[in-house]
Order: C-alpha cells, then sequence, then structure tokens
C-alpha cells in the first residue's frame, strides 16, 4: 500500500497516534531513569529504584518499536528491560526455531 493509501487508513492513523504516546512515554520514563541514576550517585536513590525505572523504560521503547516496525531493536529493548534477560533469549531463540 504507497504511503498516500495509508494516510486515510484509521488503522494506520491509530497506530501513528500510539507511536506518538509512547514516544512521549518513552522520554518521561528515560528521565525518570536518568534522574534516579544522577540520584543514586549521590547516595539518595536505591540501585533498585534505578534498576527499575530502568526496565519500564526499555519495556516502553521496546514496545515503540515493535509498534513501528523496528522488530530487532524490540527485541533488544526488551531483553535490555528484564531482570532475567536469558528467559527471553530462551524464548526468542525458540520463537525463531520453531515458530512458537
Amino acid at each position: 500500500m504507497a504511503q498516500s493509501q495509508l494516510a486515510g487508513d484509521p488503522r494506520y492513523l491509530a497506530a501513528q497516534a500510539q507511536a506518538t504516546q509512547l514516544r512521549f512515554l518513552v522520554n518521561l520514563l528515560d528521565s525518570e531513569y536518568f534522574q534516579l541514576q544522577s540520584l543514586n550517585e549521590l547516595g539518595q536513590a536505591t540501585e533498585d529504584r534505578v534498576h527499575v525505572a530502568f526496565g519500564k523504560a526499555r519495556a516502553a521503547n521496546s514496545m515503540l518499536y515493535a509498534l513501528t516496525g523496528k522488530f530487532n531493536e524490540a527485541i533488544y529493548e526488551a531483553i535490555s528491560s528484564a531482570n532475567e534477560p536469558s528467559t527471553i533469549s530462551l524464548v526468542v531463540r525458540n520463537v525463531l526455531r520453531n515458530g512458537t
């Protein structure tokens, strides 16, 4: 479908609106993470809070990449967001090998 045809498609417009909202959320969560990281360096925020903020920012960014068709980046961000990235890696490898 040509770009001009997509512009009038309600699904395309909805996806664009969702992407805009997700970009806003990613920026907000990234800012929160960086702020907590700075506070942690000053001894005013725990490592746990920093890790949680990092995971939330990466998870939101993963959703944004998936929505915009950047699937490799989405997988990378999803793995980065997890406390146990090896678990996600196993799931992704399984899906790529077996389709399930």
